[in-house]
């Protein structure tokens, strides 16, 4: 098999080699890993993973229908007296072991694949102004001092007085309140109300 990038025949017959040895009770720790490692590398993965397992319940089902019609009218006349009396038919061992593996294993495929709660992306806070001067500044919201580094989206509310602000591209404003404005980059603003020199 090739390191990187197994063709979808080797991948599948090495999740086929896989998930047989833990059907049979004979997967190792290493084997385990590994296992739950190439169902975690994609779609194709796991595609090829829950195909094995619906094929081999498929055939643990065809093997006792077989063996059913094999056993012949002995075995289907005590079942379907009980099945009259309101007894539901036992099932065999081998079967219920296979239905608690597969329940299992599609339980474990799919908490290892359902993606955990969406964690915000990080934005980061790129300086791009900062206020130079304040001249009787009074904020409507977040106060802001002179040397105050300003960001890209930060929004400035000043009631009364004049605030200058210079961009990190060295442009200068002074605006004059009441303003609202936002800061947009690192040489410009959008101002919604207010005055601007």
């Amino acid at each position: 098999m090739t390191a990187q990038h197994p063709t979808d025949i080797e991948l599948r017959q090495e999740i086929i080699d896989l998930a047989d040895a833990a059907l049979l009770g004979e997967l190792a720790p290493q084997q385990a890993d590994r296992l739950y490692e190439l169902i975690s590398t994609g779609p194709r993965a796991r595609q090829f993973y829950l195909e094995f397992i619906a094929d081999s319940v498929r055939l643990q089902l065809a093997r006792g229908q077989i063996q059913r019609e094999a056993e012949g009218q002995a075995v289907a006349a005590p079942l379907a007296r009980r099945a009259s009396e309101g007894v539901s038919p036992v099932f065999s061992i081998s079967r219920l072991a296979l239905a608690a593996a597969v329940v299992l294993a599609i339980g474990l495929l799919a908490y290892t694949i359902w993606p955990g709660p969406a964690t915000p992306p990080v934005v980061q806070q790129i300086p791009a102004a900062k206020i130079a001067n304040l001249m009787d500044a009074k904020w409507a919201g977040a106060s802001s001092q002179a040397g105050d580094t300003l960001i890209a989206g930060q929004q400035l509310l000043l009631q009364n007085g004049s605030v200058e602000i210079t961009f990190n591209n060295q442009a200068r404003v002074i605006v004059s309140g009441p303003v609202e404005l936002t800061i947009v980059d690192a040489g410009a603003c959008r101002l919604t109300t207010g005055k601007l020199t």
